[in-house]
Order: structure tokens, then sequence, then C-alpha cells
């Protein structure tokens, strides 16, 4: 990947962050949606992505300015054993870093970014690495991929715990090492790579996406196509139910193995990442019954507490519903991506989903919550 140019000795500057996070932020092989996060340090300075902001089209607004010196703080403060309770006093201390207390609210993971004593974080969650991160082979696969440079780290919940992992990892990888590692990978999650230089950044995601393709094998990029056929009556059946409704009806023929029958499908009934859990709900309806279509998902409705954003139609392709077009075609995309998941997965010993506990912790979190609500 190319990186965009930057100043003499490529001194971090909020331009350089805007144009590489972009790049990144505009390739849907490594974030889509408000995934994935970027920031550059300067002394005591570092910019971060703001939460709920999407890195292919942001700007400088886009990004919170934090005090390093206020943010380390938080390593040092006690914080209450009630999760809910530990989560706001962090958020607020969190907030009390930013040199604007005006501007936007910082990532979630501004903590992780901080913590690399490296000028250039860049964070994403390429399909092709969450074939790896979402596997059954899980750390072994990454290794064998990413060599003995990696930090691995089992699925854990996000925020302050999951920052508290990776520093208790990094503290020993340092002390076994004698460096703080520049590139730690996350269980059923994505991968942080860290420099001084965006070229080194560049180097080591070519070098770790190819060496996914040798074993995986280079493929076309599965597509998605709006359905005109038979779909398109399903989708009806849904919108005349349900006014407001807006449902988009797809197929995809990489998706045509999975569509044969439940058990087929089980692959891309539930979410393998936290972007899907917020994006495209945490598990999909399957359907084979048009008359019985709306009744099912009024009841998944009313048992999940929000309405069926992907539903799968068995032998046909699925349906991607929400409240407008955009969100439903966000929630396509992001069922896109999980296909790929799974087809690079397969390399792997087989998709493993996120664990229950931890998407519960997820669908419950304020901290995405507020994501999806600032998410265009």
């Amino acid at each position: 990947m190319r990186n965009p140019s930057s100043p003499a000795g490529n001194k971090p500057d909020l331009e350089t962050l805007i144009a590489v996070s972009r790049q990144y932020g505009g390739n849907p092989d490594f974030v889509l949606a408000g995934g994935g996060n970027t920031s550059c340090k300067s002394g005591e300075s570092m910019f971060v992505k703001a939460s709920g902001t999407q890195l292919g089209t942001i700007g400088a607004d886009g990004f919170s300015e934090i005090d390093l010196g206020k943010l380390n703080r938080i390593w040092s403060s006690s914080y209450s054993p009630d999760k809910d309770i530990r989560e706001e006093q962090v958020l607020a201390d969190l907030m009390a870093s930013r040199v604007d207390p005006e501007s936007r609210r910082p990532s979630v993971e501004t903590l992780l970014h901080g913590l690399f004593p490296y000028t250039w974080v860049i964070h994403t969650h390429p399909a092709q690495i969450n074939g790896i991160t979402c596997s059954r082979e899980g750390e072994k696969a990454a290794r064998r991929v990413f060599g003995g440079e990696i930090l691995w780290i089992p699925v854990i919940d996000p925020g302050y715990i999951l920052a508290l992992e990776v520093k208790k990892g990094a503290d020993a990888y340092r002390e076994k090492t004698g460096e703080f590692p520049r590139v730690v990978v996350l269980q059923n999650h994505g991968i942080f790579i860290a420099a001084d230089t965006l070229d080194e950044v560049a180097e080591k995601y070519d070098g770790f996406m190819g060496r996914i393709a040798e074993i995986a094998g280079k493929k076309e990029s599965p597509l998605l196509e709006r359905s005109t056929a038979l779909l398109g009556e399903w989708a009806d059946t849904l919108g005349t139910a349900k006014p407001g409704l807006r449902v988009i009806p797809f197929t995809c023929g990489a998706m045509e193995p999975f569509l044969r029958d439940s058990s087929s499908f089980k692959p891309l009934s539930e979410s393998p990442t936290p972007d899907h859990i917020v994006y495209s709900g945490y598990r999909a309806l399957w359907a084979e019954d048009r008359k019985k279509l709306v009744s099912m998902a009024l009841d998944f409705e009313e048992k999940e507490g929000f309405f069926p954003r992907i539903i799968a139609v068995r032998g046909e392709g699925f349906l991607a519903c929400h409240d407008s077009e955009s969100k439903a075609d966000t929630a396509a995309r992001l069922f896109l991506d999980h296909l790929k998941i799974v087809l690079t997965a397969e390399h792997f010993g087989g998709l493993q989903f996120m664990p229950k506990a931890n998407v519960d912790f997820i669908r419950n979190w304020e901290v995405e919550k507020y994501r999806a609500s600032q998410a265009k």
C-alpha cells in the first residue's frame, strides 16, 4: 500500500493523519462503516480518531487531541469493580484527557493507541486477517502466518479491560524482547500495527496480507447484486407488514453454498466481530417460508430487542433490513465481509464465533451504542 506524502522527517501532523486514515478507511479490504481507528503522536500530544466517525471520509473534526500525560494517569487510577460504574469512570477520565474539552469523544481504543511508544498506529479489521483471528486455529495460525513478532490477545471485552490485557501482555513482551510490540493481534476483532514511519506500517500490512493469500489462495472478492426477481416479493412482504422499514434484497454467488439449508448457513448465522454485531446484528434470521416471514421476523424482534438486519432466504439470497436505505446497505456490506472471513477461516480450521458472554457485553455496552448512534 502506498502512503500519502508527509513532512520531512515524517513528523506527525494532522494533515498526514487525515490522508492515511482516508487511504485505509476508503479501502473495504481494511475497514467498513465506522470500524478501525488511527493516531499519531508528537511529544506529549496525540491525535486519535473520534468515536463514531468513519475513516474513509474523516476530516480534521473527526479527531480528538489527547494530552498523553493526563491519559497515562488512567493506568495508576483505581476504578469500581462494578463493570458499568467502572466504564463510566474510565470514560470520564478519558474525556478529561482531551486538550480541547469541547472536542469530540475519543475512540474507546484511545488507551491502546497511547500505549504504543511509536509515532503512527493504524488499527483495522481486514476480512483476510480476521479469517485468522476468528478461526478455530486462532493463535497457532496467527503465529504461523505473522511470525513471532506479534502479541496475541485472546478474545476479551473491549474498552478498559482490553487495554489492561494488552498492557500486561506488552510489558511481558518487552521484558522478553527488549522492545514494545509493533503488532498486536486481537482474537475476533482485528489488528494494530504501529511504527515510527508509515512505510513500516504499510510493509507489515502488505506482508501479512500476502502471506494469507499464499495459503488461502488469491480469489476474486465476492460481489453483491441487488435482486429484482423472487427476493423482491419477500422484501415487499416485509415492507407492507412493517411501515418505515427499508428492505433491500441481495444475491451473492459465493454465498450460494451457505443457503442450501439451515445447517449450511450456520457459519453465517452469528457474528464473528464487534463491527458485525453493531452494524449487521449479532445474529441473522433463517427463512424458508414467505407466508411465515412476517411472524418470524416480529418474533425475532420481540425476543432479541431489534428487528433482524439480515434475513437469509433459502436458495435465494438475503434481505438487508433497517430504518434507512444507507443503514440497510451497510448491514449488507458487513454481511458480505462476514462471508469473506468465513471463506478465509476455512483454511485455518473453520470459523469460530465470538463467545456469547462477549457478544452480550458489546450489545449492552454504552460505547458501542454511542458509536452506532453516531454512524452515518
